[in-house]
C-alpha cells in the first residue's frame, strides 16, 4: 500500500529551525517498509525558509497559536507540499504524529486531506493520541488511533486494511470506530528486544536532499525512564522499565548512517543515555576501536555520570552534553522529584567543564509552589556551574504528568486553553502561585536577557569554538 508518514509543522511555524527530523516515524516506516509497503515521510519541520538564532524564553501573543501562525509563508509551503504528495503520491494510508503541541495543527491537516479524498484513511499516534486518546475518539476526521509504541501495531492494521478485513478487534494498542462508537482494544505490551527493529529509513525522507546531512544523525539507544519528575510523561509512552539496544547494534545504525549519508555527527534522544554505564562503555570502545570520523552529543542526568565516564565519552567522540536541572534548591528538586542535588549538578558541570565537553544546562520556571527567590536561586546556579548552553523553559503541565494533574486538582489550568498553547515557550504556561502572571513573564524576559549575554560572553572568550558550537548545537 501507499502511505505517506506526516509530522505536522509546529516549531518551523515560528522559525525555529532546531527541531529534530521525526525519529517514530522513521521506525514506522522502515517497518512498513520491510512489510513490502511504499512509504513517503513528509516532515514540516524540517527546510524552512526562515530561522531564529536565538530562542526565546517566551514567545509574544500570536506567536504560539496556529490560528494565527497558519496565515505565514511555512504553513503555505507545507500545504503545498502535501497537496503535490496527495495528487502524485495517491496515499491510500496517512499516518500522522501528534504531540500535544501539534493537536490543531494535525486536525486541521486531517480535515485537508479528507477534502481531498473521503476514503483516504487517517491514522494518529504518538505522545497525545497515547496520553489523551478521547481528544481525538469523536473527531470524524480519525479513522484510527494507535497508542504506545507503534511499530507493530501499525503494522498489523495496515495487513488488516489491505486485506479489507472489518474486524480490528485483534490488534492491540489500536483504537477504531465501529458503528460510530471507539472501540479501545487492549493495550499493547512494550517491545522487549529493541533489536528486533530495523533502523530508520531516511530514504523514504521527502526532499532528502535539502535536508543537512547530520540532520540525520538524531539516534536512540533505548527507551523507557524510572525516574518520577512531575513534568514528564515518558513514564506514559514508554513505560518505567528502561529498555536497551545493544551496544553492535547502536554502533551499526551509526556506521550505517555515516556510509550511507555522510553523518557525522549524532544527538543520542534518550531520557538518559548513561542509564546503564556499562553499555555506554562498551559503545565507546567500539566507536574508538572503528576509527569513524564522528562526533555526538548527548542528553543525561547529573546523577548519571562520573569523570571515568565522561573522560572514556570524550575518548569516543562526545562533545556535548545535555543536562536538566530545572530549579536552582534541593527544596525545589525535591518538590519536583528530580531525584538530584545541587551538589551532584555543581560536580557533573565540574566534570564536563574540566574535560573540556561543552554543556546545556536546562532550567524550568513556572511551578505552582514556586517563589521569586526560588527562581533566582537558579539563576544564580546557572552562573556558578558556567553552562556552555544555559536553555531555560516554563513549566508546562502536559498532559499525563503528576504537574496536569496538580495544576488541574488546583484549578490553576483553564478548561478553555487550546492544546497548541501548551509548550514550554508560552505566554500561558506558567502556574506559579506566589508570582503575579505579569512579574512572572517580566522575570522570564529579564532571564532570557542574561542566559543571551552567557552565551555570547562564552563565544566571546572561545573564539577559536565558535564555528564548532554553531555546527554541534
Amino acid at each position: 500500500m501507499k502511505i505517506l508518514l506526516i509530522d505536522p509543522p509546529w516549531y518551523s511555524l515560528q522559525g525555529i529551525s532546531s527541531t529534530p527530523i521525526p525519529l517514530g516515524l522513521g521506525y514506522l516506516g522502515a517497518i512498513l517498509k520491510k512489510d513490502g509497503h511504499n512509504c513517503v515521510i513528509l516532515s514540516g519541520e524540517v527546510g524552512i525558509t526562515k530561522k531564529i538564532k536565538h530562542q526565546k524564553v517566551v514567545l509574544k501573543e500570536g506567536e504560539d497559536d496556529f490560528n494565527s501562525l497558519k496565515y505565514n509563508c511555512e504553513w503555505s509551503i507545507f500545504t503545498e507540499k502535501l497537496f503535490r504528495l496527495l495528487k502524485n503520491f495517491e496515499a491510500e494510508i496517512v499516518c500522522i504524529t501528534v504531540p500535544t503541541v501539534k493537536y490543531d495543527v494535525a486536525l486541521e491537516i486531517s480535515q485537508l486531506i479528507k477534502k481531498y479524498n473521503n476514503n483516504i484513511k487517517i491514522v494518529v499516534g504518538g505522545p497525545h493520541p497515547t496520553i489523551v486518546p478521547d481528544d481525538f475518539s469523536n473527531i470524524p476526521e480519525i479513522d484510527f488511533i494507535v497508542t504506545g509504541e507503534g511499530e507493530i501495531t501499525i503494522s498489523e492494521l495496515v495487513k488488516a486494511i489491505e486485506g479489507n478485513k472489518k474486524d480490528f478487534s485483534k490488534i492491540k494498542g489500536l483504537i477504531y470506530k465501529k458503528n460510530g462508537i471507539s472501540v479501545h482494544n487492549p493495550k499493547r505490551q512494550y517491545i522487549q528486544n529493541l533489536d528486533s527493529l530495523p533502523f530508520p529509513d531516511w530514504s523514504m525522507l521527502y526532499e532528502r536532499e535539502k535536508v543537512p546531512r547530520n540532520l540525520l544523525g538524531h539516534i536512540i539507544s533505548s527507551r523507557g525512564c524510572p525516574y518520577q519528575c512531575i513534568f514528564c510523561a515518558s513514564k506514559k509512552i514508554w513505560g518505567i522499565e528502561t529498555r536497551y539496544r545493544s551496544p553492535k547494534n547502536i554502533f551499526d545504525e551509526m556506521k550505517e548512517k555515516n556510509l550511507k549519508y555522510g553523518v557525522d555527527l549524532f544527538n543520542f534522544n534518550d531520557d538518559s543515555f548513561t542509564l546503564g554505564p556499562k553499555r555506554v562503555i562498551t559503545l565507546c570502545n567500539l566507536l574508538i576501536k572503528s576509527g569513524l570520523n564522528i562526533s555526538w552529543k548527548c542528553d543525561t542526568r547529573v546523577n548519571l555520570v562520573t569523570y571515568e565516564l565522561l573522560k572514556k565519552m570524550k575518548d569516543a567522540g562526545c562533545v556535548h552534553i545535555s543536562m536538566g536541572i530545572e530549579c536552582g534548591n534541593d527544596k525545589m528538586l525535591h518538590y519536583i522529584k528530580k531525584g538530584i542535588t545541587i551538589d551532584q549538578v555543581i560536580k557533573a558541570f565540574s566534570i564536563a567543564n574540566k574535560l573540556g565537553i561543552t554543556t546545556m544546562a536546562y532550567f524550568m520556571m513556572g511551578f505552582p509552589n514556586e517563589t521569586k527567590s526560588d527562581i533566582l536561586d537558579a539563576v544564580k546556579l546557572m552562573k556558578k556551574i558556567k553552562p556552555s548552553h544555559p536553555c531555560w523553559s516554563i513549566a508546562t503541565p502536559y498532559p499525563g504528568t503528576e504537574l496536569y494533574d496538580m495544576c488541574k486538582k488546583e484549578g490553576l489550568i483553564s478548561d478553555n486553553i487550546k492544546w497548541s498553547k501548551f509548550h514550554h515557550h508560552s505566554k500561558k504556561m506558567g502556574f506559579s502561585k506566589n508570582i503575579n502572571h505579569e512579574e512572572f513573564i517580566r522575570l522570564a524576559e529579564k532571564i532570557e536577557k542574561i542566559t543571551f549575554r552567557m552565551k555570547l560572553k562564552y563565544y566571546l572568550t572561545h573564539p577559536k569554538r565558535l564555528l564548532k558550537e554553531l555546527k554541534i548545537i
